[in-house]
Protein backbone atom coordinates (compact mmCIF):
# COMPACT_ATOMS: atom_id res chain seq x y z
CA UNK A 1 0.00 0.00 0.00
CA UNK A 2 1.33 3.46 -0.92
CA UNK A 3 2.30 5.97 1.73
CA UNK A 4 -0.28 8.53 0.48
CA UNK A 5 -3.07 5.94 0.78
CA UNK A 6 -2.02 5.07 4.33
CA UNK A 7 -1.96 8.75 5.34
CA UNK A 8 -5.40 9.22 3.81
CA UNK A 9 -6.75 6.21 5.77
CA UNK A 10 -5.42 7.62 9.06
CA UNK A 11 -6.74 11.09 8.17
CA UNK A 12 -10.21 9.70 7.43
CA UNK A 13 -10.12 7.83 10.73
CA UNK A 14 -9.31 11.09 12.58
CA UNK A 15 -12.23 12.84 10.89
CA UNK A 16 -14.76 10.13 11.90
CA UNK A 17 -17.55 11.40 14.10
CA UNK A 18 -17.39 10.54 17.80
CA UNK A 19 -20.93 9.57 18.87
CA UNK A 20 -20.18 10.75 22.42
CA UNK A 21 -18.53 14.09 21.60
CA UNK A 22 -21.89 15.83 22.01
CA UNK A 23 -23.73 16.05 25.31
CA UNK A 24 -26.73 13.83 26.01
CA UNK A 25 -30.16 15.12 25.25
CA UNK A 26 -32.62 15.87 28.05
CA UNK A 27 -34.27 12.93 29.82
CA UNK A 28 -37.54 13.65 28.00
CA UNK A 29 -35.93 13.08 24.57
CA UNK A 30 -35.45 9.49 23.37
CA UNK A 31 -32.77 8.65 20.67
CA UNK A 32 -34.02 6.37 17.92
CA UNK A 33 -32.66 2.83 17.64
CA UNK A 34 -32.08 3.44 13.94
CA UNK A 35 -29.49 6.21 14.61
CA UNK A 36 -27.59 4.10 17.15
CA UNK A 37 -27.57 1.14 14.77
CA UNK A 38 -26.20 3.31 11.93
CA UNK A 39 -23.35 4.64 14.09
CA UNK A 40 -22.48 1.14 15.29
CA UNK A 41 -22.37 -0.18 11.72
CA UNK A 42 -20.12 2.73 10.62
CA UNK A 43 -17.65 2.08 13.47
CA UNK A 44 -17.61 -1.67 12.78
CA UNK A 45 -16.87 -1.08 9.07
CA UNK A 46 -13.99 1.24 9.94
CA UNK A 47 -12.57 -1.33 12.39
CA UNK A 48 -12.78 -4.02 9.69
CA UNK A 49 -10.98 -1.74 7.20
CA UNK A 50 -8.19 -0.93 9.68
CA UNK A 51 -7.82 -4.64 10.53
CA UNK A 52 -7.39 -5.46 6.82
CA UNK A 53 -4.76 -2.71 6.56
CA UNK A 54 -2.80 -4.24 9.47
CA UNK A 55 -2.86 -7.63 7.72
CA UNK A 56 -1.64 -6.08 4.46
CA UNK A 57 1.29 -4.36 6.20
CA UNK A 58 2.28 -7.58 7.95
CA UNK A 59 2.24 -9.52 4.65
CA UNK A 60 4.37 -6.84 2.96
CA UNK A 61 6.92 -6.98 5.79
CA UNK A 62 7.03 -10.80 5.66
CA UNK A 63 7.66 -10.66 1.89
CA UNK A 64 10.65 -8.32 2.37
CA UNK A 65 12.13 -10.56 5.08
CA UNK A 66 11.75 -13.59 2.77
CA UNK A 67 13.62 -11.83 -0.06
CA UNK A 68 16.45 -10.91 2.32
CA UNK A 69 16.72 -14.51 3.48
CA UNK A 70 16.88 -15.75 -0.12
CA UNK A 71 19.70 -13.32 -0.98
CA UNK A 72 21.61 -14.26 2.17
CA UNK A 73 21.46 -17.96 1.26
CA UNK A 74 23.36 -17.30 -2.00
CA UNK A 75 27.11 -17.62 -1.32
CA UNK A 76 28.36 -14.69 -3.45
CA UNK A 77 31.52 -14.27 -1.41
CA UNK A 78 32.40 -17.92 -1.99
CA UNK A 79 31.92 -17.49 -5.73
CA UNK A 80 34.19 -14.45 -5.75
CA UNK A 81 36.93 -16.36 -3.93
CA UNK A 82 36.62 -19.29 -6.35
CA UNK A 83 36.92 -17.03 -9.39
CA UNK A 84 39.89 -15.20 -7.88
CA UNK A 85 41.62 -18.52 -7.24
CA UNK A 86 41.06 -19.57 -10.85
CA UNK A 87 42.48 -16.25 -11.99
CA UNK A 88 45.58 -16.79 -9.89
CA UNK A 89 45.98 -20.27 -11.36
CA UNK A 90 45.79 -18.84 -14.85
CA UNK A 91 48.36 -16.20 -14.00
CA UNK A 92 50.69 -18.85 -12.58
CA UNK A 93 50.35 -20.81 -15.79
CA UNK A 94 51.58 -17.86 -17.84
CA UNK A 95 55.16 -18.47 -16.75
CA UNK A 96 54.88 -22.04 -17.96
CA UNK A 97 53.35 -20.98 -21.24
CA UNK A 98 56.18 -18.50 -21.91
CA UNK A 99 58.33 -21.43 -22.96
CA UNK A 100 55.87 -22.25 -25.71
CA UNK A 101 56.04 -20.77 -29.22
CA UNK A 102 55.05 -17.12 -29.57
CA UNK A 103 51.80 -17.84 -31.42
CA UNK A 104 50.61 -20.19 -28.71
CA UNK A 105 51.64 -17.70 -26.03
CA UNK A 106 49.63 -14.93 -27.70
CA UNK A 107 46.63 -17.21 -27.95
CA UNK A 108 46.91 -18.15 -24.30
CA UNK A 109 47.35 -14.50 -23.30
CA UNK A 110 44.24 -13.55 -25.23
CA UNK A 111 42.33 -16.37 -23.58
CA UNK A 112 43.60 -15.30 -20.18
CA UNK A 113 42.61 -11.68 -20.77
CA UNK A 114 39.19 -12.80 -21.90
CA UNK A 115 38.77 -14.96 -18.81
CA UNK A 116 40.07 -12.16 -16.60
CA UNK A 117 37.54 -9.77 -18.10
CA UNK A 118 34.77 -12.29 -17.46
CA UNK A 119 35.92 -12.70 -13.85
CA UNK A 120 36.01 -8.93 -13.33
CA UNK A 121 32.53 -8.53 -14.79
CA UNK A 122 31.19 -11.29 -12.59
CA UNK A 123 32.90 -9.79 -9.55
CA UNK A 124 31.37 -6.39 -10.31
CA UNK A 125 27.91 -7.92 -10.66
CA UNK A 126 28.30 -9.84 -7.41
CA UNK A 127 29.49 -6.74 -5.54
CA UNK A 128 26.49 -4.84 -6.93
CA UNK A 129 24.18 -7.60 -5.69
CA UNK A 130 25.82 -7.51 -2.25
CA UNK A 131 25.31 -3.74 -2.13
CA UNK A 132 21.68 -4.22 -3.09
CA UNK A 133 21.30 -6.79 -0.31
CA UNK A 134 22.71 -4.33 2.25
CA UNK A 135 20.40 -1.59 0.97
CA UNK A 136 17.47 -3.99 1.13
CA UNK A 137 18.36 -4.86 4.72
CA UNK A 138 18.48 -1.18 5.68
CA UNK A 139 15.22 -0.49 3.86
CA UNK A 140 13.56 -3.46 5.52
CA UNK A 141 14.79 -2.32 8.94
CA UNK A 142 13.40 1.19 8.44
CA UNK A 143 10.16 -0.13 6.96
CA UNK A 144 9.80 -2.55 9.83
CA UNK A 145 10.10 0.31 12.31
CA UNK A 146 7.58 2.41 10.37
CA UNK A 147 5.22 -0.52 10.04
CA UNK A 148 5.38 -1.16 13.78
CA UNK A 149 4.52 2.48 14.47
CA UNK A 150 1.65 2.43 11.97
CA UNK A 151 0.34 -0.88 13.32
CA UNK A 152 0.53 0.47 16.87
CA UNK A 153 -1.39 3.61 15.84
CA UNK A 154 -4.04 1.51 14.10
CA UNK A 155 -4.35 -0.79 17.10
CA UNK A 156 -4.83 2.25 19.35
CA UNK A 157 -7.57 3.55 17.06
CA UNK A 158 -9.23 0.13 17.04
CA UNK A 159 -9.15 0.09 20.85
CA UNK A 160 -10.71 3.56 20.92
CA UNK A 161 -13.45 2.49 18.51
CA UNK A 162 -14.18 -0.63 20.55
CA UNK A 163 -14.37 1.50 23.71
CA UNK A 164 -16.75 3.89 21.96
CA UNK A 165 -18.95 0.99 20.88
CA UNK A 166 -18.98 -0.35 24.43
CA UNK A 167 -19.90 3.08 25.81
CA UNK A 168 -22.60 3.42 23.19
CA UNK A 169 -23.96 0.00 24.15
CA UNK A 170 -24.09 1.03 27.82
CA UNK A 171 -25.76 4.32 26.86
CA UNK A 172 -28.46 2.48 24.89
CA UNK A 173 -29.01 0.08 27.78
CA UNK A 174 -29.37 3.01 30.21
CA UNK A 175 -31.85 4.71 27.90
CA UNK A 176 -33.82 1.48 27.56
CA UNK A 177 -34.02 1.07 31.34
CA UNK A 178 -35.03 4.71 31.73
CA UNK A 179 -37.79 4.27 29.18
CA UNK A 180 -39.03 1.17 31.00
CA UNK A 181 -39.20 3.14 34.27
CA UNK A 182 -41.04 6.00 32.54
CA UNK A 183 -43.49 3.55 30.98
CA UNK A 184 -44.21 2.02 34.38
CA UNK A 185 -44.76 5.50 35.84
CA UNK A 186 -47.11 6.34 32.98
CA UNK A 187 -49.04 3.11 33.55
CA UNK A 188 -49.34 3.92 37.27
CA UNK A 189 -50.57 7.45 36.52
CA UNK A 190 -53.01 6.06 33.98
CA UNK A 191 -54.46 3.64 36.54
CA UNK A 192 -54.74 6.43 39.12
CA UNK A 193 -56.47 8.61 36.55
CA UNK A 194 -58.94 5.84 35.78
CA UNK A 195 -59.61 5.41 39.49
CA UNK A 196 -60.18 9.16 39.86
CA UNK A 197 -62.56 9.13 36.90
CA UNK A 198 -64.46 6.23 38.47
CA UNK A 199 -64.70 8.10 41.78
CA UNK A 200 -66.00 11.17 39.98
CA UNK A 201 -68.53 9.00 38.19
CA UNK A 202 -69.63 7.48 41.51
CA UNK A 203 -69.96 10.95 43.02
CA UNK A 204 -72.06 12.10 40.10
CA UNK A 205 -74.34 9.13 40.66
CA UNK A 206 -74.55 10.08 44.36
CA UNK A 207 -75.52 13.61 43.33
CA UNK A 208 -78.33 12.24 41.23
CA UNK A 209 -79.53 10.12 44.14
CA UNK A 210 -79.47 13.15 46.45
CA UNK A 211 -81.46 15.15 43.96
CA UNK A 212 -84.05 12.39 43.74
CA UNK A 213 -84.28 12.08 47.54
CA UNK A 214 -84.66 15.85 47.91
CA UNK A 215 -87.46 15.82 45.41
CA UNK A 216 -89.28 12.96 47.14
CA UNK A 217 -88.77 14.20 50.71
CA UNK A 218 -89.84 17.47 52.21
CA UNK A 219 -86.78 17.48 54.49
CA UNK A 220 -83.32 17.92 52.92
CA UNK A 221 -80.83 15.12 53.39
CA UNK A 222 -78.22 17.19 55.16
CA UNK A 223 -76.02 14.32 56.31
CA UNK A 224 -75.89 12.68 52.89
CA UNK A 225 -75.23 16.05 51.27
CA UNK A 226 -72.36 16.77 53.66
CA UNK A 227 -70.81 13.35 52.95
CA UNK A 228 -70.99 14.10 49.26
CA UNK A 229 -69.30 17.49 49.68
CA UNK A 230 -66.46 15.98 51.72
CA UNK A 231 -65.91 13.19 49.20
CA UNK A 232 -66.11 15.61 46.28
CA UNK A 233 -63.54 17.96 47.84
CA UNK A 234 -61.19 15.03 48.55
CA UNK A 235 -61.37 13.84 44.94
CA UNK A 236 -60.78 17.34 43.56
CA UNK A 237 -57.76 17.77 45.85
CA UNK A 238 -56.36 14.40 44.72
CA UNK A 239 -56.79 15.21 41.04
CA UNK A 240 -55.25 18.66 41.53
CA UNK A 241 -52.19 17.24 43.31
CA UNK A 242 -51.65 14.52 40.71
CA UNK A 243 -52.36 16.42 37.51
Amino acid sequence: MQKSQLIRVLSDSNKSLNPFAMSRQSSQETPTNQGNTSQSQTSEKEIARLTRLVGSLKKENESLLLKIKQFEEIDYKGKIQTLEQKNKQLESQIDTFKKLPIDQIKTLIDDNERLTSIVENQSTKIKTLLTQIDDLKDSSFHNEGKNEIIIAMIQVRISIKLKELENQKLYVQDEYKRQQIMNKEKQTLYLELQMAKQQIKDLNQTIEKIKMINLESSEPCDLLHQDYLKSHEAVLAFVKNQY
